[in-house]
């Protein structure tokens, strides 16, 4: 698995060069480091929630796959956004502002790992997504229009917001308060992809 991560760090990179240019890292390690442990500790309870989703009688199946997806989008453009330099807060509200592409483009992961026997499954993921972190490299995402129906942006991620708040809040120190996380969706947009 961390082979797997390797290789596809690598080729992420190599895609990004011959794309984009070179790659942008202008945050101290500390707040690389600091994004990174969030991020970890977010797709963490997220993949827990979804585990969990699916346990629902007659519509876990569907909101699994649905979760799942945005997981799997976000572990794809995530590679983008960390070779552009973003903050972990603006790919969060890049991500929550374009949820509907988001749903769409993880799907083919999400059918892969949910409905294809194991050891397939496990074979056509290692290529699949491979090919998806490409194209969100590649690609750009499209923002939808805002309905009545439809929400300009959805916080999916916010349960494991929360639990990574109350986890901070465990163990940082009783005198000193910790503040309340910025509120993740804005009505401004970061870029659409291009730095």
């Amino acid at each position: 698995n961390d082979k797997h991560c390797i290789l596809f760090r690598e080729i992420a990179e190599q895609v990004f060069q011959q794309e984009k240019g070179r790659l942008r890292g202008n945050e101290s390690v500390a707040a690389i480091l600091r994004d990174e442990i969030y991020r970890l500790l977010l797709m963490t309870w997220s993949t827990v929630l979804a585990f969990l989703l699916s346990l629902i009688p007659l519509v876990g199946t569907p909101l699994c796959l649905f979760y799942t997806s945005w997981i799997y989008a976000f572990y794809c453009f995530d590679y983008r956004w960390t070779m552009q330099g973003w903050s972990f807060q603006k790919r969060l509200v890049f991500f929550q502002e374009h949820w509907v592409y988001m749903l769409g483009f993880g799907m083919p992961c999400s059918i892969v790992t949910m409905w294809v026997p194991q050891f397939v499954g496990y074979g056509l993921y290692a290529m699949v997504f491979p090919i998806c972190m490409i194209l969100a490299i590649i690609g750009t995402p499209v923002k939808h229009r805002k309905t009545q129906h439809v929400p300009e942006a959805i916080r999916m991620f916010f349960p494991g917001e929360l639990m990574n708040l109350a986890l901070l809040k465990m163990i940082a120190p009783r005198n000193k308060p910790i503040s309340n996380p910025k509120p993740t969706c804005s009505s401004q947009s970061p870029s659409s992809g291009h730095s």
